[in-house]
């Protein structure tokens, strides 16, 4: 059929701008600059990738943005820049919104901000939030309540307190309620105004124990929600201004625009006339806005499920739906990834009500970021709530940002499969978070990695990129096929939710948490074990809004909703619900379907309150339903075959809890019990993650290996037709011929690779044909089967003779061929090894300055300072086997400054020069004056480009520092000082310190002066000197990752050792294979031993003897006055290397630990006996972490994930067999910055194997008509 077919063309070589990565295209952390710009669109296209999401986190400028703040014109240059780039390249250019940014004070607001500033002008932008001003007295007392000018009161009422509830916890009687209004004096204009009222006394009519006296009323708060204005201006600001400006562009190249992280409600309740009146004009009732704050008996999750109704039209009205209409009159797709991540409780108090508000984009999406922990692992909720929206509102595709904070060291392999977890969960439009524009030597990082043309795995990322368009393009045919609707219960999180009181703030950009009842995040944990639970062990599922279900018809025994069906409605724990919701439940069971039941039932109705669901659930549930908070566990079955079942699942604490992710016996009853009403569409082990899409006739199922094992596993699909394997890889179709048909179902027996997936599609409209039903070839390529016999074709990996047995119809007929040979397999062992780097520096991306190529290098050493008493070379310090004890670790550039140690208090200690022989709590204090000191440094999801001026970091208790500083001849010197600093000696006299950080001018005599210093418990600080004038402060270092205090050509240098002039350190390190000569930029007096034997340094630069055939100590004896540690070397060491034979395994036993980039491996390609038909295959064992294979220079493909196999192809003899192996840029990053971003085992590279090659023997088997 045409369709098929054109799924299959699709599939060979769909669009990348449609179907590919889309990352996001951070703008930060270096001069913007146009053919830098360029270059990176070009070699984005080159490798697969085409499609880019401009994003800015610092729209400010720098130092942290670039050198041009955001919508400046100068910006704009650049932006119509990469907009005719994009034409040029063919590339899809996404514009991010800046709803996410880290600007302060505004902080992920940015035009909501801009729309803020112009209230004063504007004054219909300013909105209003419900608030309450009460006082609870008892009989006879007064309440005092002092009203605000800006306090508009809506209701003032005295409320009688009723039942139990005592401090907090109170039940008001609003039938009993006294109208205060009319009590409220009259004042001129906006002034303030007081109410009084005393309480009737115990012995009067209608007393009460207590009485709660409120004006609830609003208050302006933030942006108005309730009319068009705020999102017009907001339209006509920033989207106008690409109207303006790129109007021709919209829609090709600039393909749709992003929104991330947006602030709506900040934890508030909108209120305002219009609000109230759009309440009694829908409800046709007064709103009660009392009952926000307060429980006012059975009716009150009714009254607040309704106001957070219209306050969710309101915004939807306001905000979500122009935005929506402004892309969609434009050919523009609109994207997300909001709040409420894995919490329904955010969805409630950020959105109203996150499906109707995430239903205006074209593309609804989420967030899987955050420390990989295994395959099985990621986004599971808020993937399928993303997919869900999609599914109910006729959304073609799901937005995921994926895998921020893996880390740099984050492989292709895993990166892969945590794409294809989410596939299954129903992504569809992969936006890989990292993609930085600059990264300033190490110095800019948001939340790592970024996957694109640093790494030096960058070349084979081309089939990795084919490979992900394909997936995502198979994953955006068709509807998605499932089992169950599960309820998404909004309502029972909105009548929790109590309004008043600020809400807490998780610090500058993050979650505005209001004061929720326990039910509401009983249900928000609730629902999400219930989700993950059902799909990980019963069957797949959508998340259903009430008003999908108001529109849901019931056929046949099945739920019908926005053109999906589903077998199950499920329904989670709830306590209020919308009153259709129940009446599909009795439907769906009337008409022979199955309605499931997990947690607490509900006991209200949004439309009818209270006592709603009584009737419904009993004729549902029997007496099971006869309390709702514990229903008791049981199937119910119904005349005309419906049935409802209350599971007996223990839902735990939440989804994040290890002992109550999957209460797996539990769940596993309810799949049977299922299996006695209703056919499953996949029936898998519960660590197999599987999704279903049907487009016409044709039937596509992802199922995924979560174990990192290869693993052989039988599963049962729900699909009729020719099974096919699709191969994401190579884009190939392939028939599958070796299952088994029964009832409706396909049972395959499959492979999977350690995290592995397949994809198996099934051609409903065309016969299977003949299946082969036992084979002891290892795979089979064809089968043909007619009245005259069978024919199979197949690989055979060892010889003997081969049978096979063919299925056509009810006629079972066997093959067997004649004895074949297949040569034994080859394994390689020697390789010739020669390094390729990959780190061009010419963008500064590497290393600062910028300049060159890195390569291999060592950039810390052990170290050890050689006391006067003691003689390192005597002592064998220069050997390779010299003991490691009493060594430390330094890196380049890092070196001891002070002494510190407890400071105590002033009358306990002096502030006299350290004598560390005898007290041994004085420690040696190191920082660089290049970078200063780890853990000093801006970190926000990682490094943004500035160097902390702080570098004296005291511990729990004060600290003193101890040093000298030598001011030449003497003379006025500046003297840098920073806070926190409480008390500072020079010279043995006190110097008073200003509060804050400042500036002082000091006179130094000549020679080294003693400085000491205490600095506050856990403070950071600094203090430097500098000759006059003092440049230091007035230093531009935007996009300088550099500590200020030391780069002015005046700065003074400190020494902590002023005793004696000749101050010995020690270094080791290994000299990596391949090595033949070595630079050591040291500074003061060197001797060099390698392997034990000393070498001649000449001009900083160590000739070897010929190329080092596996790793090698090198020592190093320094000499310096002033200059310790790491201190005394101005970079790294470098080697130069040439070709060496080495084995397959780590290169970090290499010598390589701190390399990232390219290792190349060649040997003869051995003789093996194989035909033309035959497949030749290299299979590389492990490989840390891709490789390419090369045969004479001739690239024949790519490996980055398990099994690591190329198919070599015809191979002409006495070939030269290539792998260009490569890493990750984590090995270089780790310590190159101190960045947090390379995790444990990240590190591991080279080419591990066993490497070997094999022969598949193509084989023909044939049997007659009458076999």
């Amino acid at each position: 059929m045409a369709d098929e077919s054109e799924l299959r063309a699709g599939f060979r070589t769909p669009p990348a701008a449609e179907y590919g990565n889309v990352p996001f295209w951070w703008w930060d952390g270096d001069e913007l600059d146009e053919q830098r710009l360029t270059d990176q669109l070009e070699t984005l296209k080159e490798q697969g990738v085409e499609a880019v999401c401009f994003e800015q986190k610092y729209p400010h400028g720098p130092p942290e943005g670039p050198q041009v703040a955001y919508f400046s014109e100068e910006w704009w240059g650049y932006m119509e820049h990469v907009v005719a780039e994009c034409d040029r390249l063919d590339m899809a250019l996404w514009i991010h919104d800046l709803t996410y940014h880290h600007s302060p004070p505004q902080w992920k607001r940015y035009w909501q901000n801009a729309v803020e500033e112009e209230i004063d002008d504007h004054p219909e932008f300013q909105g209003r939030v419900v608030d309450r001003i009460a006082e609870t007295v008892e009989p006879g007392e007064t309440a005092t309540l002092d009203l605000p000018a800006e306090f508009e009161a809506e209701s003032i009422a005295a409320y009688p307190v009723v039942g139990d509830g005592d401090g907090e916890e109170m039940t008001l009687d609003l039938d009993a309620a006294i109208d205060l209004a009319g009590e409220l004096p009259d004042v001129d204009g906006d002034a303030a105004r007081t109410l009084e009222w005393t309480a009737p006394p115990e012995d009067a009519e209608g007393a009460s124990d207590r009485w709660h006296v409120a004006a609830v009323g609003t208050r302006p708060e933030g942006l108005c929600r309730t009319s068009r204005d705020v999102v017009d201006r907001i339209i006509e600001r920033h989207y106008g201004a690409y109207v303006e400006r790129l109007g021709d562009s919209l829609g090709d190249p600039i393909v749709g625009t992003f929104q991330d992280e947006l602030y709506m409600l900040q934890g508030r309740v909108p209120c305002d006339d219009c609000l109230l009146a759009r309440y009694r004009a829908e409800w046709s009732r007064e709103p009660a806005l009392i009952a926000l704050f307060e429980d006012c008996g059975p009716g009150t999750a009714a009254l607040r499920a309704r106001y957070y109704d219209v306050v969710t039209t309101m915004i939807e009205e306001n905000w979500f739906r122009p935005l929506y209409e402004w892309h969609e009159r434009r050919g523009l797709q609109f994207a997300h990834d909001n709040w409420g991540r894995n919490d329904l409780t955010e969805h409630a108090t950020e959105y109203g009500d996150y499906v109707r508000t995430m239903r205006w984009f074209q593309e609804p999406g989420y967030d899987d970021g955050g420390a990989f922990e295994g395959i099985g692992t990621r986004n599971f909720f808020d993937a399928k709530l993303a997919a869900s929206i999609a599914a109910c509102y006729d959304r073609d595709r799901v937005w995921g940002e994926l895998l921020h904070t893996t880390g740099w060291g984050f492989p292709p392999d895993l990166h892969l499969a945590a794409i294809a977890e989410n596939a299954c969960y129903g992504l569809n439009r992969y936006n890989k978070h990292g993609l930085y524009y600059a990264t300033l030597g190490g110095w800019y990082e948001h939340a790592p990695p970024d996957t694109h043309f640093r790494q030096p795995y960058w070349e084979m990322m081309d089939a990795f990129n084919d490979a992900v368009t394909r997936l995502m393009y198979l994953c955006s045919r068709g509807d998605p096929v499932v089992d169950v609707a599960m309820y998404y219960p909004i309502e029972s999180v909105q009548c929790h939710r109590l309004a008043g009181g600020e809400p807490e703030v998780d610090g500058p950009g993050g979650h505005h948490r209001p004061e929720l009842e326990p039910e509401a995040e009983e249900i928000d944990e609730g629902t999400r074990a219930v989700a993950e639970g059902l799909y990980r062990t019963v069957a797949d599922l959508l998340l259903v809004d009430h008003e999908t279900l108001v529109d849901s018809g019931v056929a046949n025994g099945r739920l019908a909703f926005a053109g999906q069906e589903a077998d199950v409605l499920l329904i989670g724990p709830a306590t209020t619900v919308r009153g259709a919701v129940l009446e599909h439940a009795a439907e769906l069971v009337a008409d022979g379907g199955c309605v499931v039941s997990l947690g607490r039932l509900p006991t209200a109705t949004v439309e009818g309150g209270a006592g709603a669901t009584q009737g419904v659930l009993e004729e549902l549930f029997g007496d099971a339903a006869a309390d709702p908070d514990e229903p008791v566990p049981g199937v119910v079955e119904h005349e005309g075959g419906g049935v409802a079942v209350i599971a007996d699942v223990d839902l735990g604490r939440g989804v994040e809890s290890e002992e109550s992710r999957i209460d797996e016996e539990r769940w596993t009853k309810l799949a049977d019990t299922l299996d006695r009403y209703v056919d499953r569409d996949v029936r898998v082990p519960a660590d197999v993650l599987s999704t279903h899409r049907r487009t016409g006739d044709y039937d596509l199922y992802l199922l995924m290996n979560t174990r990192d094992e290869a693993r052989t596993l039988e599963v049962d699909l729900r699909a009729t037709g020719k099974p096919e394997r699709w191969d994401v890889h190579d884009g190939t179709v392939e028939p599958l011929s070796e299952f088994d048909r029964e009832g409706g179902y396909t049972s395959l027996e499959l492979e999977f690779d350690p995290h592995g997936f397949r994809v198996i599609g099934f051609d409903a409209a065309e016969e299977p044909g003949a299946c082969v039903a036992d084979a002891t070839l290892d795979s089979i390529e064809a089968v043909e089967a007619g009245p005259d016999g069978v024919r199979v074709e197949g690989l055979a990996r060892e010889g003997g003779v081969h049978e096979v047995s063919v299925a056509d119809g009810e006629e079972v007929r066997t093959a067997e061929s004649e004895p074949v040979s297949v040569p034994k397999s080859i394994e390689l062992e020697a390789w010739e090894f020669e390094l390729e780097p990959t780190l061009d520096n010419e963008w500064g991306d590497a290393r600062y300055p910028r300049g060159g190529v890195v390569g291999p290098e060592v950039r810390e050493f052990v170290h050890r300072t050689e006391p006067p008493e003691e003689d390192g070379l005597e002592a064998g310090w220069h050997e390779p086997d010299a003991s490691p004890e009493r060594w430390g670790s330094v890196r380049w550039s890092s070196g001891q400054g002070f002494w510190c140690r407890p400071a105590g208090t002033a009358e306990s200690e002096g502030s006299g020069r350290p004598n560390p022989e005898e007290d041994d709590s004085w420690e040696p204090y190191r920082f660089s004056e290049l970078t200063g000191k780890p853990g000093t440094h801006p970190d926000d999801h990682g490094f943004n480009g500035v160097i902390g001026e702080e570098f004296l970091v005291a511990g729990e208790e004060p600290t003193r520092f101890w040093t000298t500083v030598r001011a030449g001849e003497g003379g006025t010197i500046a003297c840098h000082h920073g806070n926190k600093i409480r008390s500072l000696e020079i010279d043995g006299e006190p110097i008073d310190v200003p509060v804050g950080s400042g500036t002082l001018e000091i006179d130094l005599p000549a020679g080294p002066t003693p400085v000491s210093l205490v600095v506050e418990a856990g403070s950071e600080t600094h203090l430097a000197f500098e000759t006059l004038p003092a440049e230091a402060p007035d230093l531009d270092l935007a996009h300088v990752p550099r500590l200020r205090w030391f780069q002015a050509d005046g700065a003074l240098s400190f020494d902590p050792r002023p005793e004696t002039d000749d101050h010995v350190d020690w270094f080791r390190f290994e000299a990596p294979v391949g090595a033949t000569a070595l630079s050591l930029p040291i500074e003061g007096e060197a001797r060099v031993w390698v392997d034990g034997e000393e070498r001649l340094l000449e001009d900083g630069r160590i000739e070897l003897d010929g190329a080092l055939e596996e790793p090698t100590t090198v020592a190093v004896r320094s000499v310096h006055p002033t200059c310790y540690g790491g201190g005394r070397f101005t970079g790294p060491v470098e080697f130069e290397t040439e070709a060496v034979t080495v084995e397959p395994g780590d290169w970090c036993d290499l010598g390589l630990a701190e390399y990232s980039g390219i290792g190349v491996y060649r040997t003869e390609l051995p003789s093996l006996d194989h035909g033309e038909d035959d497949r030749l295959v290299l299979s590389l064992g492990d490989v840390g972490v891709a490789a390419t294979v090369l045969i004479d220079g001739t690239e024949v493909g790519a490996a980055f994930s398990p099994p690591y196999e190329v198919e070599l192809g015809s191979v002409e003899e006495d070939s030269t067999l290539e792998i260009r192996a490569a890493n990750t840029i984590a090995n270089h990053f780790a310590t190159e910055t101190p960045t947090r971003y390379v995790y444990d085992g990240q590190r591991r590279s080279g080419l591990f194997g066993p490497v070997s090659l094999r022969v598949e023997r193509r084989i023909v088997l044939e049997a007659d008509g009458e076999n």
